[in-house]
Formats: structure tokens, sequence, C-alpha cells
């Protein structure tokens, strides 16, 4: 994309956290490679905690699927067969890496004792992976997919407000430091709360309450 691109020290630094964040996975990786014709590596690496479209506008003459992350987990999780689909939503709530014994726990009588069945699947389509001995995990791109399936509009506002994250911090900073606008900050703090807990943002969620 830019044949002079050539980072060394910080810059190197933000590369290799871009990649983690990314869960080394190729096409993620090639598909946020395109975003530094126009944006600054600290920009790609603030972004990718909030949402999947970032990774994305890859080359037009490129099916849909190869285009955006989202497109690419979305056309895998379209495969799936409808159980599977519902477990892979259901894993979603498993932040740190889980045991099969977790999820035949928290998932065996709502899958009719098939869950290990299901997650068997999983693993075979690569959503689920292997999280040292005797775990598994989904990889964190996937399961900030899954975590968006749990109403139809979610996951697109969500997005959307990622986008428009620096101005409405912007507001929220202006209302903090002018006076008499207490309300417009509060406001503000109870629009916000289920984007701050959807992204993880509690120590922010905390300076605003």
């Amino acid at each position: 994309m830019r044949p002079d691109f050539a980072p060394q020290g910080e810059a190197l630094r933000v590369v290799a956290e871009i990649c983690a964040r990314l869960d080394g996975l190729p096409l993620a990786i090639e598909l946020a490679s395109s975003r530094v014709r126009f944006a600054s590596l600290e920009a790609i690496r603030a972004r990718l905690a909030h949402h999947l479209d970032l990774v994305g506008s890859g080359a037009q003459d490129r099916p849909l699927r190869h285009r955006t992350l989202r497109a690419a987990l979305l056309w895998s999780f379209d495969l799936l067969p409808p159980e599977v689909q519902r477990l892979f939503g259901w894993l979603a709530v498993f932040d740190g890496g889980f045991t099969p014994e977790a999820v035949e726990a928290v998932c065996e009588d709502a899958f009719r004792g098939s869950a290990l069945a299901l997650l068997e699947v999983l693993v075979d389509h690569g959503l689920v992976v292997q999280s040292g001995e005797g775990r598994l995990r989904m990889l964190e791109v996937v399961r900030a997919f899954a975590a968006g399936l749990d109403g139809p509009e979610a996951e697109k506002w969500l997005s959307r407000l990622a986008c428009e994250y620096a101005n409405v911090r912007a507001a929220v900073e202006w209302a903090r430091d002018h006076q008499g606008q207490d309300a417009v900050l509060g406001r503000f703090v109870v629009a916000l709360w289920r984007y701050w807990e959807r992204c993880g943002l509690w120590s922010e969620a905390r300076q605003w309450l």
C-alpha cells in the first residue's frame, strides 16, 4: 500500500499491537494494512478496539467477503447450521476463554445435551481455538462479532457511534468545562453507558461518572 513504509522503534511496536489485536489473522491484517494510506498507525490501533468495519475497504474486484472483516465473519457464520449459530452467540459471554466443562454446564440444558458436539463444529470452522491445556477461546475479533448478535441493529449503531466517538468525547468535555452544563453532561453519561459497557471502556466510564 505504501512502498516507503518501513516502521522503526515505537511505530514497529504499534504494528505489533495491531497484529496482536487482530489475533494474527492474515485476512484481517491485510485489510488493516490498506488503512496506512490515509490513517496513522495510532489511529488504526485505537479504532480497532471498537468496531470491525475499520478493517475493510479491500479492493473492489475481490469477493465481498474479502473486503471487510465483518463480511468475512458473517460469511463464515452464515455457513453454520442454526443450532451452531445459536451456540456461537452464547459463547460470547466467556471473556477469558473457557473449558468444555464450562460450556457443558452453561449451555447443556438449552441445547438438549448437544452443546459439546456443536462446539466441535465451531472448532472445525476455526471460530473457536485452543488456548492452553484444556481451554478454548474465541479469537477476540470473532468474539466482538458474536457479542453484537443480541439485537438486529445493535452492532450497526455501536459501529456508527465508534466512528463519531471523538466528536462525542469533545462534546462531553465541553459540557464538563462550561458552567451550568451539568445536565448536558448527565444526559451524555446516561446515553453512553451501553457503549462503554460493550467496548470495555470502564476507566473512561468511571471518569465521566
